[in-house]
């Protein structure tokens, strides 16, 4: 992130990092969900997210980690931020001024 947001700067652009956050346990039903149901590419299963407690311990340490620049922190335990006009129209705002 420090790199895309050192790039940014030097040649004039704003950055809005999207944040998608969600309750821990929900993703992780969802993230099993997937790789067992979908055909993911092998890389996908090289981790030991499967294992619950290590996936809560990922998700945690990536809770703390600090965001740089502008953010929009966004509830994905369910799939409704997909067409919350509030949500675009803020990604909107961002974009339009930005041009």
């Amino acid at each position: 992130m420090k790199k895309l947001h050192l790039i940014a700067k030097e040649n004039r652009y704003d950055v809005l990092t999207l944040i998608l956050r969600g309750n821990a346990e929900v993703l992780y039903h969802r993230y099993v969900h997937r790789m067992n149901a979908e055909n993911r590419h092998p890389v996908h299963l090289t981790t030991t997210l499967d294992v619950k407690a290590d996936f809560l311990k990922t998700a945690e340490f990536i809770r703390k980690e600090k965001v740089l620049g502008k953010t929009l922190t966004i509830e994905a335990s369910d799939f409704s931020y997909q067409s919350d006009l509030e949500i675009l129209e803020q990604i909107d705002d961002f974009l339009n001024k930005t041009i």
